[in-house]
């Protein structure tokens, strides 16, 4: 049973808007530019528990980059390496909203069969992103250093 106000119309039609936009704000956001990696939170990647990787390993392809979020240490260097047919140029990506990271851009265009190692020093989220392909959510990635 729907509640009345004294004028005799239900709140319905006031509440619906609002109603409305929380339902459809988590199908809304990431249409709005939003990406995979903004949603997912900084403290959450930075969780002590996670697993860093030894020897990190970042492969560019055809497809994109992968792993897409890599957990390392300080000062070790993470290697870019291209399986592609063509050349990547990557660089750091503060829009993606985890500030510069100087170091990533120290990596520069990787041709194909090559690959380029660089030591992430400070600790944080580093973005990163393939300027041939600047808009594609698949070549852009993470290096979570801690």
């Amino acid at each position: 049973m729907s509640k009345r106000r004294r004028d005799g119309r239900g709140l319905g039609r006031a509440a619906r808007p609002i109603w409305l936009l929380a339902c459809l704000l988590p199908y809304v956001a990431p249409a709005c530019g939003s990406t995979y990696f903004e949603s997912s939170g900084a403290m959450d990647l930075l969780d002590p528990s996670q697993v860093r990787e030894p020897a990190p390993l970042v492969v560019l392809s055809t497809t994109g980059v992968g792993p897409r979020v890599v957990h390392m240490f300080p000062s070790v260097p993470v290697r870019f390496v291209n399986e592609d047919r063509v050349s990547h140029t990557v660089t750091d990506a503060p829009e993606l909203g985890y500030g510069d990271c100087p170091d990533v851009r120290r990596v520069g265009t990787v041709e194909a069969g090559q690959t380029v190692s660089v030591a992430i020093e400070r600790y944080g989220v580093c973005a990163f992103r393939d300027l041939t392909q600047p808009q594609n959510p698949a070549y852009q990635g993470l290096l979570v250093v801690h």
